[in-house]
């Protein structure tokens, strides 16, 4: 990854415990790479390490770990290792009550200004939003740069993490026993869907991951589901538009019809489920165990199954 950024021309802050190791690196790409001597079980090292990248590059666009636990140990109580958030209102997040960094993140959804004049962001009983936002940048739910003609104005936006942070609703957690229920009727739904041949598309596998295969607890957030789908065959744009009005629902825009068809798998998986998260994502990609419950037989595929190699 960080040879991949180097050749493009990017800047790379790169971490090790023996930062010898990236002598290699450093001479090839000079100044393009910051080496940093890390322990990411270390938190001091880690504050550093995200204050002299800073500090020496102006700012951070993106943070890659590929070390066995997530570098930066978030206050959240519900912050999985696979990088789902999970929140209860009375968790923290980075000093701050969840409820409250939820809505003070939402301000910079689209990147705001550090020194933005108006209505204040954040109770000042919680403290300075420099503050705040500083903690938010270590626990990797916002990125900064600083801009203007003197530096001193800083650019703040939030990361996927952030967004993330920002979509949270506080859902009340379900027990095990339940999402055993959710994930009895997910697999059964995939594959009646799959059995129906008037469907144009194909649920090829179902694959959970997150709290329920991750920890032994009885309470879990919700399940978390990866669903990877594929078209029966090449349509036109007519057939798609025809089999979404056949359907009987209503659709916003004309786009919403064209997309109907492959759409359709995941709301039939999900039945509207508050209880179940489904991702597109390949969950073997992410930190974390999972396995696969569903994986669809005796179907031919048009095209390769993407995940089926992880």
């Amino acid at each position: 990854m960080s040879t991949s950024a180097l050749v493009r021309g990017d800047r790379v802050a790169a971490t090790a415990r023996n930062v010898s190791t990236l002598n290699d690196l450093v001479e090839r790409y000079g100044p393009l790479v910051l080496a940093i001597p890390l322990d990411v079980t270390n938190r001091g090292q880690v504050v550093d390490a995200v204050v002299k990248t800073r500090d020496t590059f102006g700012r951070i666009d993106v943070v890659v770990g590929h070390g066995s636990r997530p570098a930066l140990q978030s206050s959240v109580g519900g912050l999985c290792d696979d990088g789902v958030v999970r929140l209860l209102k009375t968790d923290t997040v980075a000093g701050l009550p969840a409820p409250v960094a939820r809505d003070f993140v939402r301000h910079f959804a689209q990147g705001s200004s550090e020194t933005k004049w108006g209505r204040p962001r954040l109770d000042p009983s919680y403290g300075t939003e420099a503050e705040a936002l500083a903690r938010l940048e270590v626990e990797g739910f916002v990125r900064s740069e600083r801009h203007g003609s003197d530096g001193v104005d800083t650019w703040w936006e939030n990361t996927v993490q952030g967004n993330a942070l920002s979509m949270v609703t506080f859902t009340p957690l379900i027990s095990r026993a339940k999402a055993d229920d959710l994930l009895a009727g997910a697999v059964e739904r995939a594959r009646a869907f799959n059995d129906d041949p008037a469907k144009l598309a194909t649920v090829v596998r179902l694959r959970v991951f997150g709290s329920y295969v991750n920890s032994d607890e009885d309470r879990l957030g919700d399940l978390d589901l990866g669903i990877s789908v594929i078209r029966r065959r090449i349509i036109s744009a007519q057939e798609a538009v025809d089999y979404a009005r056949a359907s009987g629902r209503t659709f916003p825009d004309y786009m919403h019809k064209l997309f109907w068809p492959i759409r359709e798998p995941y709301v039939v998986v999900k039945n509207r489920s508050r209880g179940i998260s489904l991702t597109q994502e390949n969950p073997a990609l992410l930190d974390g165990g999972w396995r696969d419950v569903f994986v669809a037989d005796g179907v031919t595929l048009n095209i390769a199954d993407d995940w089926s190699e992880t």
